[in-house]
């Protein structure tokens, strides 16, 4: 007689191979299928680990679900963009499969910042002004934008208070020239711009002031 031992046979997957987030999107939830040929597949336990913590790490990939159907919740770091490959490992009471997919989070622009040392100028007709240190704390946001241009835009109820309009360099000064002649009150505008773009929803102006 040839007698044939029964061998016990490893879980599978049933996954897609990438997945795409923006940047600060929150928690996706991944569904995937996992199969059990020895038994019932709610005795495979399945965990999961990240490549790239800087991106999203494993204390943020969260399995969830029994039987064939699971759930992966994936919650990338705030701020943070990049790949990672995930690694899922399932586990019956004797062997383990495993699978990967890649994982990219979209960068989103966040919106510049600036504080205006004051809210009130005041300057003779026909004058030059220069008011160092007008705009403070610029920034392009979180660290990882650190390498975007700022730009200011500055806009004025009555164009006609200035032969030379307001602007504000990268320094944060104020330089404006009065025109002759023109007294009053001009409300200007203070927007910060930067080079970050808008692309899937993200925000390249600051509040204004």
């Amino acid at each position: 007689n040839i007698v044939v031992a029964g061998a016990n046979d490893a879980p599978t997957f049933s996954v897609g191979r990438s997945l795409f987030v923006s940047e600060d999107s929150g928690t996706t939830n991944f569904a995937f299928k996992i199969a059990d040929v020895d038994g019932a597949s709610s005795g495979v336990a399945v965990t999961a680990t990240s490549s790239n913590p800087a991106v999203v790490p494993e204390a943020n990939l969260v399995v969830s679900g029994t039987g064939t159907n699971r759930t992966l919740a994936i919650t990338p770091l705030t701020n943070a963009f990049g790949t990672a490959t995930i690694q899922l490992t399932a586990t019956d009471t004797a062997a383990s499969n495993t699978t990967t997919f890649a994982l990219t989070v979209r960068p989103v622009n966040d919106p510049p910042s600036f504080t205006l040392t004051t809210d009130q100028v005041v300057v003779a007709e026909d004058s030059f002004l220069t008011l160092n240190n007008f705009a403070i704390n610029l920034s392009t946001g979180p660290a990882n934008e650190f390498s975007q241009g700022l730009l200011f835009v500055l806009t004025t109820t009555n164009r006609a208070f200035f032969t030379a309009q307001p602007s504000i360099n990268s320094a944060g000064s104020l330089l404006l020239k009065s025109a002759p002649n023109v007294t009053g009150t001009n409300e200007v505008t203070v927007v910060l711009q930067d080079t970050g773009g808008t692309s899937l929803g993200g925000t390249n102006k600051s509040s204004a002031q």
